[in-house]
């Protein structure tokens, strides 16, 4: 989550643990961020893609609420990946920073990953919170879920959390370091002090409550009431329906939708849980006067797991929803059919 590599205390005259580049943990994490990224890149370009083109056809189709807010956990993961994740990448394997080049770039590349990132847990909560009123309230979910109301649902929930983390724009910044070989580094950091313990410290608590612990505990809670319905509807249809053939295709459905629901939910938490975690324990763990080369080589190799975890959230949703809905998979069919068809055509014309 966090764009650059530990900030070794405030402005000052501290090493920047170059020495630690020469330890096995640091050759790891060097080689984790130049071969990682680009899968993770290729695979949440095409499968947000595909997403996207395969939603709005649905929302145009079925005028579907539900496709509102997956093609902008779409967009959201593809802003993530790539303010976040192909900056980071560029910068590990080109020894090219970006964001250092600009004050106003460094903020607003942290601004859009926070914001971004937030906006993925919580679209995804929405997403979640609309099928289980599907479910629940199935004869009353075209008053209730209107295509309109998604998109203002969407709005103010994009609005709201760029309020929320407008803080960064103020606290973030390039802040240029002397070290102790009277060489001067630039760095995208936090500009104060004041800042800096607030944002380890406090925001990271935050962090990690609002934008992944609160967003599991409703998924997991919606899940149950949607899985609780599916079962339900399984046994009601075992007495009413004499068709074998009939009752074996609803437990099959009510079983793939158990799968996706669940693996939706812990792939969520699984991923992005332990970069928070790590936020909230490098002050107290990476941070300090005394830390070893060691250490920090330890702390470079931890960040590059975790943080890699995180943005590989962002390149699987498109599969697993692949997993959930058979009328998506329906579309993506029908999409991917008309591709085939229109190459055909253009091959012809050019045969």
């Amino acid at each position: 989550m966090n764009i650059s590599e530990r900030y070794k205390g405030f402005p000052g005259n501290q090493d920047t643990a170059a020495s630690a580049d020469d330890f096995p943990f640091s050759k790891a994490a060097r080689l984790a961020w130049t071969v990682i990224p680009p899968i993770i890149l290729i695979l949440g370009t095409f499968g947000n893609t595909m997403s996207i083109a395969v939603h709005h056809r649905l929302s145009r189709k079925r005028q579907s609420g539900i496709s509102v807010y997956l093609v902008a956990l779409a967009v959201s993961d593809l802003l993530l990946l790539y303010s976040g994740l192909l900056v980071q990448w560029v910068s590990n394997l080109f020894k090219v920073n970006v964001t250092r080049s600009s004050n106003y770039l460094c903020k607003l590349v942290v601004w859009f990953i926070y914001t971004s990132g937030a906006a993925c847990a919580w679209l995804l909560v929405a997403v979640t919170l609309q099928r289980a009123t599907s479910v629940v309230w199935p004869h009353r979910v075209n008053s209730l879920i209107t295509l309109k109301r998604s998109i203002i649902v969407v709005l103010g929930l994009s609005g709201t959390l760029m309020l929320i983390h407008v803080h960064i724009l103020y606290g973030w910044g390039v802040v240029v370091t002397n070290s102790s070989n009277n060489t001067f580094s630039r760095d995208c950091a936090k500009v104060t002090k004041g800042y800096l313990n607030f944002f380890d410290r406090i925001w990271s608590w935050v962090d990690l409550l609002v934008f992944s612990l609160v967003p599991f505990i409703i998924l997991l809670g919606s899940n149950m009431v949607l899985l609780k319905t599916v079962v339900t509807s399984v046994q009601e249809a075992r007495t009413r329906l004499s068709d074998k053939q009939q009752v074996t295709s609803r437990k099959k459905t009510a079983s793939s939708m158990t799968i996706t629901l669940i693996v939706l939910s812990f792939t969520f938490v699984s991923l992005t849980g332990p970069i928070c975690v790590y936020l909230l324990m490098k002050p107290y763990v990476f941070d300090g006067e005394n830390v070893s080369d060691e250490t920090e080589a330890l702390r470079r190799l931890v960040f590059a797991v975790m943080d890699l975890l995180w943005y590989s959230n962002s390149s699987i949703n498109f599969y697993l929803y692949c997993l959930s809905g058979s009328k998506f998979r329906t579309e993506l069919n029908e999409l991917l059919s008309q591709f085939k068809r229109a190459i055909g055509v253009c091959l012809k014309i050019n045969i």
